[in-house]
């Protein structure tokens, strides 16, 4: 496991694999009953106030010996409603600092797909000897199947999580059973979310 998110929650967003910074602002520590999904996996939380988005970053458990951090970002924005516009996969690893390691590039072409509950998810596979698994997951959450975080309309949500097992248990963190519901609800009032077109570029 790696000892970075266990020993200091602003570092998170610095760590070895995981995005840049994209502004001057910074992360705060967040308690477990402000997470935005219920993810037993967690081992500390940040976020942040980007103005017309929120962002909110898990660190998640990392078992395996490659570099970088397991986490779960998520991306809260204010815009959009029913009706989002179509997912552009290049803009919003733009938008979060880049692909982390082990994933040096991400496009279309790259991506598998499947679909749960919540809707369509998709994702990059990362092998590394026989029992080390790593996964770039990506999924857009709009109005209509859960709780959303307060003021948000869409939750973009980015996973890398490496783990010494298959793909399916890489790729749990991301799916409807943990990422379909919230630690704590919304006091603000029922913000929900429902499944959206596929990444172009």
């Amino acid at each position: 496991m790696t000892g970075l998110v266990a020993c200091d929650p602003g570092t998170l967003s610095l760590g070895e694999g995981v995005p840049a910074p994209r502004s001057s602002v910074p992360h705060v520590a967040v308690s477990t009953s402000a997470y935005w999904v219920r993810e037993p996996l967690a081992l500390v939380g940040i976020q942040r106030d980007l103005g017309r988005e929120d962002e909110q970053i898990l660190g998640l458990v990392n078992d395996t010996t490659l570099k970088g951090d397991n986490f779960l970002l998520m991306l809260a924005g204010s815009q959009g409603g029913a009706d989002l516009p179509a997912f552009q996969l290049k803009s919003f690893v733009e938008r979060v600092g880049g692909a982390p390691s082990p994933f040096s590039r991400v496009s279309d072409s790259d991506l598998r797909s499947g679909s749960d509950a919540l809707g369509t998810y998709f994702w990059l596979e990362y092998r590394s000897g026989a029992q080390t698994n790593c996964v770039l997951a990506i999924r857009r959450l709009g109005l209509g199947s859960r709780i959303l975080p307060a003021r948000a309309k869409s939750l973009d949500v980015m996973l890398r999580n490496c783990v010494l097992g298959p793909i399916e248990l890489a790729l749990a963190p991301i799916l409807a059973d943990r990422i379909g519901s919230s630690v704590g609800g919304n006091p603000s009032g029922p913000r929900l979310m429902s499944p959206l077109a596929g990444p172009t570029l």
